[in-house]
């Protein structure tokens, strides 16, 4: 009897990543959403496996992060969501440092998602803009990339404003950042 449990629960625990959830939907309930409330959507591969990962946000969140020009943090919380192999469904993937499990914080105007020579890794490499009480404001080059099973977020460099910084240039500047396109 023990045994047919334990297989079981070991089939069971191996179809579970077969069977997707509607994203969508997922963020509604998780962010208890109305119908009315919009969602924006940005398919971008993050893992450089060829196939689009899901980030969403609410219309709320992003408008309140761009509202004011040169705010503090730029950055938009985006919650990811990876492709199955039905293109309908996706597996919520969870974060190293959210308070929401599967978000991360991401400039859409500065992004770049592809191989990161640093970590050796496919990920999205952005921006976090800093302005202390005292001294000069801060950039935080940040990367995020798959790590057992979750995003994890590493500071590639920080510089002041005004400086040159090579991690910038290799990513950041125009012509080198990938371009991402906004849908409801």
């Amino acid at each position: 009897m023990k045994s047919s449990v334990l297989i079981f629960t070991i089939v069971f625990a191996f179809l579970i990543p077969c069977f997707g959830i509607d994203p969508i939907e997922h963020l509604r309930k998780t962010c208890k959403l109305t119908q009315n409330d919009g969602i924006l959507r940005l398919d971008i591969d993050v893992n450089g496996d060829g196939l689009n990962e899901l980030l969403l946000t609410t219309i709320d969140e992003y408008e309140n992060t761009h509202k004011v020009v040169h705010s503090d943090d730029n950055r938009t919380r985006w919650c990811v969501y990876f492709p199955t192999n039905d293109p309908k469904d996706y597996i919520p993937m969870a974060s190293d440092k959210a308070p929401l499990a599967g978000t991360i914080d991401i400039d859409d105007q500065h992004l770049f998602a592809g191989k990161i020579s640093q970590l050796g890794k496919c990920g999205i490499v952005t921006l976090k803009r800093f302005k202390p009480e005292k001294g000069p404001v801060m950039f935080y080059v940040y990367a995020y990339v798959l790590e057992d099973g979750k995003m994890v977020e590493h500071l590639l460099e920080k510089y002041e404003d005004g400086k040159v910084n090579r991690i910038f240039d290799q990513y950041l500047i125009d012509g080198k950042r990938s371009v991402v396109k906004l849908n409801e």
